[in-house]
């Protein structure tokens, strides 16, 4: 059985096909651009994880040296050093702000 296609038709059939086209073009470049806006709020969330980090690492060093100086030698003023160094406060701000575990013996 042949089908008889009519200039009309035929004229019809490509403006589909051409609108299909397109209509699939967007839904792609849609897809697309979520997916790179997605990835670009990971990217900011890593940079300011990043620089809370870097910002923690030299209050935690301080802590560190403090704790080595009251292992040496336990004298209070080696004690203030540790919560003076404001590591136990910057790192419940870095935890998402909860609190800190953290002891001074």
């Amino acid at each position: 059985m042949q089908i008889n296609w009519t200039f009309g038709r035929k004229l019809a059939a490509g403006f589909a096909i051409a609108v299909l086209t397109l209509v699939v073009i967007g839904i792609a470049g849609y897809k697309s651009t979520a997916h790179l806006i997605e990835n670009d709020r990971w990217v900011a969330h890593t940079h300011e994880v990043r620089t809370r980090l870097v910002s923690l690492s030299i209050p935690l060093t301080e802590a560190e040296s403090a704790a080595r100086a009251f292992a040496s030698s336990p004298r209070s003023q080696s004690a203030q050093s540790l919560t003076s160094a404001g590591f136990l406060e910057r790192a419940s701000s870095v935890g998402g702000g909860g609190a800190c575990d953290c002891a001074i013996v």
